[in-house]
């Protein structure tokens, strides 16, 4: 016969490596080899990759390639080969890949399908991908189509289809007779044949019996077959028998004449090494029977084959196990076999086998029903030797004690024991104690040989304690290292009433984890009162994740709860692929973090993979970190793949980091993505919706942190992408785009950025553009909120931000609270961002400064920012200061911003501007002020360029009667001018401008003076609307030239100065 397929795991997925011919589609680009690729474009090479075959429906030889990116038409192409080279233009695109039947119309349900997200082209880039693809399951009914060959001497001959899950629901299934009907040639039988069965996942067992060889001549074929709706999956010609195949052991049946105590004995004193044991009857009142030294020959490889024969445990007092192997040349191996227990409420004193020396294998059948009272392994014990399981199942048994220990419900390994599993289950089992620890609901591995997991199922286990910690619902490995290549390990819950719980799926507590491949899901923490980490994961070193899948598991409890998927308590964790999906931590009254992972000790590095829509909640105690939870001390290093939409939320307590939360420690984003995570609060306030940042250093070399929200319906939301409570952020590169800070009865801040009291915020490079800050009253920041430390950018994009509300608004692209220490812009752009109010105020389109923080420009530009309200009035469309802040300009440009008081700049509360050089230019004021206003306070003016701004009082420079101008030897371009006003309420109140340090000829700036209704021209003669200070020479008054008198009422008429002129003492008279 051919050899036998790899054993498929439980995860299924296929594999096919594409290196031929390409089949054009619409839109598809595909020309062959490429030395490099055109302009702005990048290669793609896909690889659909796993490790494991599985009969599939024929004529499987199309699939389909969608690539999908924002902005661009959609790519597709077809392949029937075994490799896929596509040149795409730059950007991130999202992979879809179907398998479709041949000549099936595109629209029909793919038989396979798959998905890998942000594949990032870049220019004259190589990006290989490898995408594993899924069998779709359609409900209806599929064929299975076979071929099989055997000598026709075989006169027992059966095919059987089971189903994957074997679970007592299904249906049985008869098997297919292949001998009925058949016709010999040639010394064969060929046996071809069809038969319909539902769609889904089942084991393929053939079993042959060849009479000439005898009792022994038995062989067996399995495989996994998928059959799926309408399709026909064909065995091919895998399945050739030749007399090679069959076995020439010695063999004994077990009947009506003889037990099977009567047959080992006989092949105890028996001198070969082979032999096969056939069940022909059930053995009830089994007594224990021990393989022991006494087995004659060097070694003996016995096989006990049944047809799902039951072998019972003898009652008391006969206690211990079914099966013991105490030497190392015995190999017991077990075939469709049932050993059954006295049932879980009588006890026992040993595992249904126990292994202290030799081999155990398991290839069918169950082991169940046993409830051992030592408290160490229900159904299987291996304290040395080797126990693989290829199929069948350990299910329905208890390790049990009052106040000792209880491990390995289903199997225990001991400290020098080996146990690998690559089918079948271990369901169902319980490690339950009262006052004692309980470990291990299926499997508890003491051993420093670990534990292998390449395929089958560990589900549906329990560890119970009522006063005891409880941990390991699935696996608890307390030695040793495991790797997981395949399998799934799902539905195994942990509880305890009065202790901590961990481990839902897998407890490791002195070893390493290692998962290739495989399911860790639907697992579950019930705790009442205490502590509980790890839904899915507990490990106490180090985890990493180089594929596969953590989804859906769950812990909950009355107070703390971390981990929904992972723990990481003393080690690092390395995600390279895979996903961390649907995980959720849940508290009632204590904090929950890390709906995904949380990592208490040690270092999160993310190469790629992805952690997505998992879940922190909390009733009324804190949530942190949706996605992923960094413990103090700890270093977050994320170089690809994704965090999103994950959320961390709470009732009437704060929520922080809606994707990652780091308490106190170092992030570093050098590539990948965060995004569409969400901190959300009922009642209190809300931190950080994409990344929290408790105290430490975060910095961002790439990546994106985009779409994520902080959001609370009672009260405030802070950093809708990144929360930095203290401690200091550099962003290097990369972008923080698309984030909202949302408040429906409060205020928000920092819709992209919110830095906290201590922390420095320097931007070397990068963008942080499209963010927004909603509230109903008072929203802050739409890109950037400082609150303390100090706000540097050397270059970057701050563009396309908002702020917005009901009423009041305020810093647009960047906000500067009262705390912060100070603003320095070197370079860079600050543009497009946007600050609005239906009502009240919006300040500072661009950037708000206020309450004494120093504002430096010494280079870059702030252009095309807007500040508008609907029935209000808007301040500073590019630069908003006010309470005693200091306005520094050396260079830069101020350009095309808009707002109705101070197009460019706008001062307030006895601010300070001192221009010393640069260009406000091209900004516009509904009201006062294109370039300059000033309501109160201070500016001066030393070099620099205002032109071209507009406004109908003030074009260029807007002074109030509260405020000081003063120009050192500064020109104002005659396109614009400067505006002096007086308060109406109180005449002697008025502006004016302070001269200093002219040099030259030329004329410095035009003026114009305001008026109105209840005052004519006449109340500006003999005011001195020039100065001079003490000291600097004469005032230059005939190089100022008189412009309009000006008036807001009723509609900023305007009325040329005639017949007066500037005297030099700086007053105005008639002429």
């Amino acid at each position: 016969m051919k050899p036998n397929t790899a054993h498929p795991t439980g995860l299924f997925l296929i594999t096919v490596f594409f290196i031929s011919t390409l089949y054009m589609g619409c839109n598809n680009p595909i020309q062959g080899t490429y030395n490099s690729p055109g302009p702005d474009k990048g290669i793609v090479l896909v690889n659909i990759g796993a490790n494991q075959r599985t009969l599939m429906p024929i004529a499987l030889e199309t699939y389909k390639f969608i690539f999908v990116s924002a902005g661009k038409a959609d790519v597709i192409a077809y392949a029937n080969g075994t490799s896929l080279q596509i040149e795409l233009e730059t950007g991130a695109w999202d992979l879809t890949v179907v398998g479709l039947a041949e000549g099936a119309p595109d629209e029909e349900e793919p038989l396979l399908r798959g998905e890998k997200t942000r594949i990032n082209v870049t220019a004259g880039g190589i990006s290989a991908v490898t995408i594993n693809l899924t069998p779709q399951i359609l409900e209806g009914e599929g064929t299975l189509q076979y071929t099989i060959s055997f000598p026709d001497t075989v006169t027992e001959a059966s095919l059987k289809l089971s189903p994957l899950t074997n679970k007592a629901s299904d249906p049985p299934i008869d098997p297919i007779n292949l001998l009925s009907g058949a016709n010999s040639s040639e010394g064969f039988y060929t046996i071809e044949g069809t038969q319909d069965f539902a769609t889904g996942y089942y084991y393929l067992t053939i079993d042959l019996y060849d009479g000439a060889i005898g009792a022994s001549g038995w062989t067996t074929k399995t495989e996994v077959v998928h059959i799926y709706k309408d399709r026909k999956t064909s065995t091919g010609d895998e399945y050739n028998f030749t007399g090679d195949d069959f076995t020439s052991t010695e063999a004994a049946s077990v009947n009506d004449d003889r037990s099977l105590k009567d047959v080992l004995n006989y092949i105890r004193a028996a001198g070969g090494t082979d032999f096969t044991i056939i069940m022909k009857k059930d053995e009830s009142g089994f007594e224990p029977y021990d393989l022991d030294y006494s087995f004659a020959g060097t070694s003996k490889r016995i096989t006990i084959r049944g047809n799902g024969n039951t072998i019972t445990l003898a009652d008391e007092p006969h206690d211990g196990a079914i099966f013991s192997l105490s030497t190392p040349n015995i190999t017991l191996i077990l075939k469709n076999i049932i050993l059954e227990g006295r049932g879980t409420e009588k006890d026992n004193n040993q595992a249904l086998i126990y292994i202290s020396n030799g081999n155990l294998i398991v290839e069918n059948g169950i082991i169940t029903g046993n409830k051992n009272c030592g408290g160490s392994g229900g159904g299987v014990r291996v304290g040395g030797g080797t126990f693989l399981l290829r199929g069948g199942q350990i299910s329905g048994n208890t390790a049990s004690t009052v106040s000792g220990p209880s491990c390995g419900g289903g199997v225990y390994v001991d400290s020098s024991g080996s146990f690998i599993m690559q089918g079948g289950q271990i369901s169902g089992n319980t490690a339950s104690a009262n006052t004692g620890l309980s470990y291990g609901g299926g499997l508890y591995v003491a051993s420093s040989n670990g534990f292998i997991l390449r395929g089958g199922q560990i589900s549906d286990n329990t560890t119970s304690a009522v006063s005891g910690p409880s941990s390991g619902g699935g696996v608890y490995v307390a030695n040793g290292n495991f790797s997981m290549q395949g399998g799934q390990i799902n539905g195994n819950k942990v509880s305890s009433d009065l202790a901590d719980s961990h481990g839902g799926g897998v407890y490791v507590a002195n070893g390493s984890f290692v998962i290739v491949n495989g399911i860790i899901s639907e697992n579950e923490i019930v705790s009442s009162s205490t502590t509980s980490s790890g839904g899915g994961v507990h490990v106490g070193s180090a985890f990493s994740m180089q594929g596969g899948q953590i989804s859906d598991n769950i812990i909950s409890a009355d107070t703390n709860t971390f981990g929904g998927g992972v723990f990481v308590g003393n080690g690092s964790f390395a995600i390279v692929d895979g996903i961390i999906s649907g995980n959720t931590a849940s508290a009632n009254t204590g904090s929950s973090d890390g709906g995904g992972v949380y990592v208490a000790n040690g270092n999160f590095n993310m190469p790629g993979g992805q952690i997505n829509k998992n879940e922190a909640s909390s009733t009324s105690g804190q949530s942190r970190g949706g996605g992923v939870f960094v413990d103090s001390s700890g270093e977050f290093t994320m170089r690809g793949g994704e965090i999103s939409g994950n959320e961390a939320s709470s009732n009437s307590n704060t929520s922080d980091g809606g994707g990652v939360y780091v308490q106190g420690g170092i992030f570093i984003i050098q590539g990948g993505e965060i995004n569409t995570n969400k901190a959300s609060s009922t009642a209190s306030p809300a931190f950080g919706g994409g990344v929290y940042v408790g105290s430490g250093e975060f910095t961002m070399r790439g990546g994106q942190i985009n779409g994520n929200t902080a959001s609370s319906s009672g009260s405030t939301s802070h950093g809708g992408g990144v929360y930095l409570e203290s401690g200091d952020f550099t962003i290097h590169s990369g972008k923080i785009n698309t984030n909202n800070a949302l408040a429906y009865s409060s205020s928000s801040s920092g819709g992209g950025v919110h830095v906290g009291f201590t922390g420095d915020f320097t931007m070397l490079n990068g963008e942080i553009s499209g963010n927004q800050a909603l509230a109903d009253s008072g929203p802050l920041g739409g890109g950037v909120f400082v609150n303390g430390g100090a706000f540097r950018m050397e270059d970057g994009i701050i563009s396309g931000n908002t702020v917005s509300a009901n009423s009041n608004s305020s810093g647009g692209g960047v906000y500067a609270n009262s705390f912060a220490e100070s603003i320095t812009m070197q370079g860079g752009e600050i543009s497009d961002n946007t600050v609005r109010a239906n009502s009240g105020y919006s300040n500072g389109g661009g950037i708000f400064v206020i309450s004494s923080s120093d504002f430096t420009m010494l280079g870059g530009q702030i252009n095309g920012n807007t500040a508008s309200a609907d029935s209000g009035n808007s301040y500073g469309g590019g630069v908003y200061t006010n309470s005693n802040t200091p306005f520094n300009m050396v260079y830069g440009i101020i350009n095309g911003n808009t707002a109705s008081f101070g197009g460019g700049v706008h001062l307030d509360y006895n601010s300070t501007f001192a221009m010393q050089n640069g260009v406000i230019s091209g900004n516009s004021a509904s009201h006062r002020g294109g370039g300059v206003s000033s309501l109160s306070g201070t500016f001066t003016m030393q070099d620099g360029q205002i032109k071209s701004n507009t406004a109908p009082i003030g074009s260029g420079v807007y002074v109030s009667a509260y405020a000081t101008f003063i120009m050192k030897d500064a020109r104002i371009d005659f396109s614009n001018a400067v505006c002096l006003d007086f308060d109406s309420a109180i005449p002697a109140y008025f502006s004016s401008i302070t001269t200093r340090d002219f040099t030259d000829i030329d004329p410095i700036a035009v003026i114009d003076l305001a008026v109105y209704p209840e005052a004519d021209y006449h109340y500006w003669e003999n005011k001195e609307i020039l100065k001079q200070v003490p000291g600097y020479g004469e005032i230059p008054n005939d190089r100022f030239i008189l412009g309009n008198f000006v008036s807001a009422y009723p509609d900023y008429t305007k009325t040329p100065i005639v017949e007066y002129k500037i005297h030099t003492d700086g007053t105005l008279v008639t002429e």
